[in-house]
């Protein structure tokens, strides 16, 4: 999911946009499937290669979310539904499931660490914990970004994700990988009280836009100038050749980041409204 590049391409060139935030005494939508992934791909002592580790699984699961209530943080869990019939999504659901169970063949107990794998009952697993827990959880008719942008702005709350698409709504997104859930922290406040909170990297959007010269109501535009999951970037190749420029000192730069870079520098000296940018890039390609 997300835009290939954008984040790494923020983290290298645009790092200023990432403000170091203290999360606590908020609302907090999650992005349910992000999140499920993320805790069973990264907790030590789970096993994929021995059924699943359900067991293990669900006390981190549990950790998690306790640690978001000691800092006063009311999470909202909004899950993935079904894919939409659409052709380039469906090429990369394909895909995706078919390296899923090529590395469901492969892995074993001496590779299983070098080998990322989401087991088939994770995902329940995942919804049962956090339900027994008490947290609020929903499902989206299909992928839940939309709804996760609605329900945040609704409730002016924070987005947690590591999917780069969140970059592109005009949302506080913080960044799931950011969030050091080992440490929660504690500080005196006010009236001499301890207030806990948990350490964290929160996007600015206005500092993105400083950095990079674009206007706040033409970041979403980035979503099909770059291309993700529901459109093909091969066919802005014309749109890329005809914008694309970079000193000749750049060859250090992978080709995706220059794309990246051209579109930015090119979105950044654009006048009028984002429906006038579209018309001109279609006339473009």
């Amino acid at each position: 999911m997300g835009i290939r590049g954008l984040y790494s391409y923020i983290q290298e060139f645009a790092d200023a946009s990432l403000a170091w935030h203290k999360l606590r005494n908020c609302k907090l939508v999650i992005d349910g499937n992000n999140l499920a992934h993320e805790i069973y791909g990264n907790s030590p002592g789970i096993n994929p290669a021995f059924g699943g580790d359900y067991d293990k699984y669900a006390v981190y699961i549990e950790n998690f979310f306790n640690k978001l209530s000691e800092c006063n943080v009311d999470p909202i869990v909004i899950m993935d539904g079904g894919y939409p019939m659409m052709r380039n999504k469906f090429k990369t659901v394909y895909s995706r499931l078919t390296d899923q169970m090529d590395t469901c063949r492969k892995i074993n107990p001496d590779n299983q660490d070098s080998m990322k794998v989401f087991p088939i009952m994770a995902r329940s697993v995942f919804v049962f914990t956090i339900h027994k827990l008490g947290v609020r959880v929903l499902q989206a008719d299909f992928e839940a970004d939309d709804e996760i942008v609605v329900v945040a702005k609704e409730l002016g709350a924070y987005v947690l994700s590591n999917d780069s698409d969140f970059y592109l709504f005009d949302v506080p997104f913080i960044l799931l990988h950011s969030v050091n859930m080992k440490h929660v922290q504690k500080e005196q406040i006010k009236g001499g009280k301890i207030s806990k909170f948990i350490p964290c990297y929160r996007f600015d959007t206005e500092k993105f836009c400083k950095i990079t010269g674009v206007r706040r109501e033409l970041i979403p535009l980035l979503a099909p100038l770059l291309g993700n999951d529901y459109f093909n970037p091969k066919c802005m190749l014309p749109f890329y050749k005809s914008i694309f420029h970079l000193r000749p000192n750049s060859k250090k730069i992978s080709a995706r980041k220059k794309v990246i870079i051209s579109v930015l520098r090119w979105l950044a000296n654009q006048d009028g409204t984002p429906d006038d940018i579209i018309n001109k890039v279609l006339e473009m390609v």
